[in-house]
């Protein structure tokens, strides 16, 4: 038969990879907190992804996919690192959470591929304001026999970074007057008639600043026969912010244990000039009220009845509680419109965005999801509460 020829060669096979693979995060969300008054533009957390290709396929860089292009959340990302760094300076009173939408994408050709994953940042709160008193000044009023333990005038203040204060007396007669911790103007002995006023300094303290206020207390008689209020202990009232000017919160009533008339005014507690008096004692008031801006007053009602030229007063406090209505809506803490990209091949129950929002009138909010049946068919709320949009569907067509 005729003899079968052969020849050979080498030849080299060069795999090319397909960029097969998306970047794949480490974790499926994440969470970390940053100082508000941290340094601008340090680095203060890092996420980390990486990429089953090669080469440039597997080369990956890191995004914000920011909310509004034009209003971007404070923070920056290095696109090789991952580190997330802020641009601006936080404020813990005006925003305390953010969540921002992290991009890894690769470099693959002819197309890339991407993953995002959610980011919350939560703003750590830093002693930054001092307290403030409200009022900044006292006028009380004290009988010239009330006994050591009297309660002389109670101290109002409050701190934006929601610290506890302690008050201190830090000028005046430190043996006739103190205050508690918890803002109590207290006599230690009873005063007598001489001298007929004090003048006290008191402070409130975070532990970090301290702000003054200032209290000028006026000793009357109460050894001649004054003006008796029907209630010597004290009166209190409750009111509706939604109450209108000139609407009567109460009445007190003294009467002059001589026959004579009786003037009633309010010699304390009303510096905002919030309520009215009649001579009568019909207190009422000038002006509408804001549950969230103060919930409660305590006045000093002073009677005055005279004869001749002496004058003779009786004194009575005034509790005043503001009751809430529901008067202030809901308010997102971001602007919510937003786009928000989901991979087609996120699993089931994948958080997709958080958002936030709070209420002046401290009720509890329930987030629900509304849209189109479409968008109801693939998403939904994790729980009521949470604020956490979740995938409901393992494919999303």
């Amino acid at each position: 038969g005729v003899a079968k020829l052969s020849s050979s060669t080498n030849v080299l096979l060069n795999i090319i990879d397909v960029n097969n693979h998306s970047p794949t995060f480490n974790r499926t969300s994440y969470t970390t907190g940053v100082r508000e008054n941290g340094d601008i533009g340090v680095g203060f957390f890092a996420v980390t992804a990486s990429d089953g290709d090669v080469g440039n396929n597997g080369t990956v860089t890191y995004s914000i996919v920011y909310n509004d292009p034009k209003q971007p959340d404070p923070f920056d990302i290095n696109s090789t690192t991952g580190v997330v760094s802020t641009t601006s300076k936080l404020d813990y009173e005006s925003i305390s959470s953010f969540s921002l939408t992290v991009r890894a994408r690769d470099h693959g050709t002819p197309y890339s591929r991407y993953s995002d994953v959610q980011v919350t940042v939560n703003v750590l709160n830093e002693n930054d304001n001092p307290p403030i008193f409200s009022p900044s000044s006292y006028s009380p009023l004290v009988s010239s026999q009330a006994l050591a333990g009297t309660t002389v005038t109670r101290l109002s203040a409050t701190d934006d970074d929601l610290d506890s204060l302690a008050f201190t007396l830090t000028s005046g007669d430190q043996t006739k007057f103190n205050v508690s911790r918890d803002g109590h103007v207290i006599t230690l002995a009873t005063l007598g008639t001489s001298p007929s006023s004090y003048s006290l300094k008191v402070s409130a303290s975070d532990g970090k600043y301290n702000t003054m206020a200032s209290i000028a207390v006026t000793v009357y008689n109460s050894a001649l026969k004054l003006p008796t209020f029907q209630k010597p202990s004290g009166y209190s009232f409750t009111v509706s912010e939604a109450e209108t000017p000139s609407y009567t919160v109460g009445r007190v009533l003294a009467l002059s244990q001589d026959h004579l008339s009786v003037t009633h005014r309010i010699a304390d507690g009303n510096q905002d000039k919030v309520f009215n008096i009649s001579q009568g004692g019909d207190i009422t008031l000038s002006q509408k009220l804001d549950y969230e801006r103060r919930k409660s007053y305590s006045l000093t009602v002073t009677a005055v009845d005279q004869s001749g030229n002496i004058k003779r007063t009786g004194v009575t406090r005034v509790s005043i509680s503001v009751s809430n209505i529901n008067d202030e809506p809901p308010v997102f803490h971001r602007d919510l419109k937003k786009e928000v990209i989901v991979r087609q091949d996120k699993s089931m129950g994948s958080e997709i965005v958080t958002v936030s929002a709070s209420d002046a009138d401290s009720n509890v909010l329930s987030y629900v999801l509304t849209g189109s049946a479409e968008v109801m068919s693939h998403f939904a709320m994790k729980n009521p509460q949470s604020g956490t949009v979740v995938t409901t569907k393992t494919f999303l067509d």
